[in-house]
């Protein structure tokens, strides 16, 4: 196990950042209940060609492991669980932090996992990127020693957390959901299949298609108005200012459809559900230092009627437009989308409980060029 090889290392020899850097393992939160099988299984089969390796986490009990254990550039595994930082302390040979220990000032902040990026800023300095919390505040802010950054760079609040409206994919580079390019995707879609509609009408899947088309319309018109009445609103396009400003080359992609059907019953346009959301990834450098992008499939295909079949008539779909958007900075043959369990799938999560595969997972970076 590579492992065994990380725990003798001293410290961060090489450490990438949490953008798109060289990893070791994937650590998979152990529940059950969210297919965690499923899941390492699926990872498994696409990381372990690029020599990575999937583990589960048992020392930890959550199935949003990101918001619970990350590790630092300065040698630290943090967690708010003290087994969980003692246990992989001691297997990776590092200090292991707990938040929940009373001393620890960041024990009474909103600290989570998924609103944190290790990055590595285009002068090769070691920087985090957050979101602001609801309130416009910043919770990382003046804590760069004790997370071993140079700088803490605070984004405006455009979702729940980061991860799920940012993707750091190296290279300086990251890519940002931008509400104007999802409605520009759900019109190319309406578009592609009236097009295919008016070219075979007697195709036997027709009148199939003209539901697909009728469901666009409606969800495109539900999309706008969330847009448009979010909290938030804008704060997608505050966010590409503000990485470019910090020096990032900032690229908006069709990577997110919410509304606001299922969150703060009394106050729904604060919270959004996703009903697609390709930003919330797994990403790491591979063998020929090539980004490897993994997120989870979307339930939308299903919810209007999109088949596998359909798409491939029309020639397109909500993955290919996506692939299409972030082509000129990744592989397309890197670009995996995986379902998780069937009876548990990852969409159905995203949507019930807020979280996706990046949230159910833990990246542990490579110490060690030697190890790829």
């Amino acid at each position: 196990m590579k492992i065994q090889n990380i725990a003798n290392t001293n410290g961060y020899i090489n450490f990438k950042g949490y953008e798109a850097r060289k990893l070791d393992t994937i650590l998979v939160q152990k529940r059950a209940d969210f297919g965690s099988d499923y899941l390492m299984n699926q990872l498994g089969m696409i990381a372990t060609r690029h020599r990575v390796d999937i583990q589960k986490a048992n020392y930890i009990d959550t199935p949003w492991l990101q918001d619970d254990l990350y590790f630092t550039p300065n040698k630290k595994i943090i967690s708010s669980d003290y087994t969980a930082a003692s246990a992989y302390g001691e297997i990776y040979g590092m200090e292991g932090d707990c938040l929940a220990s009373l001393d620890n000032p960041l024990a009474y902040r909103h600290l989570e996992g998924g609103n944190i990026f290790f990055v590595t800023n285009k002068d090769g300095e070691q920087v985090i990127l957050t979101a602001k919390n609801r309130y416009g505040v910043c919770e990382l802010e003046g804590y760069e020693d004790t997370f071993g950054v140079k700088k803490v760079i605070p984004l405006p609040h455009a979702d729940f957390h980061a991860d799920l409206f940012i993707t750091p994919i190296g290279d300086n580079k990251v890519l940002v959901a931008n509400d104007k390019l999802m409605i520009e995707a759900l019109d190319k879609l309406k578009i592609a299949c009236i097009k295919f509609v008016e070219q075979n009408p007697d195709d036997e899947e027709a009148g199939e298609i003209k539901k697909v088309i009728k469901n666009l319309e409606e969800e495109t018109i539900a999309f706008k108005k969330c847009v448009d009445e979010y909290l938030y609103k804008g704060c997608d396009e505050e966010t590409l200012d503000v990485l470019k400003k910090n020096g990032f080359k900032a690229i908006p992609v069709p990577s997110r459809i919410y509304d606001f059907s299922k969150w703060n019953r009394g106050n729904n346009i604060e919270n959004p559900t996703h009903l697609l959301n390709y930003s919330n990834a797994i990403t790491f450098k591979d063998r020929s230092n090539e980004t490897v992008f993994i997120t989870g499939k979307s339930g939308m295909e299903k919810k209007i009627g999109l088949t596998d079949s359909i798409a491939r008539k029309i020639g397109t779909s909500f993955e290919k437009l996506f692939i299409e958007a972030v082509v000129p900075h990744l592989n397309p043959k890197n670009i995996h989308f995986i379902e998780g369990s069937s009876f548990n799938p990852i969409s159905k999560i995203l949507e019930e409980r807020k979280g996706g595969l990046h949230c159910m997972c833990t990246e542990v970076p490579s110490y060690s060029e030697n190890l790829f």
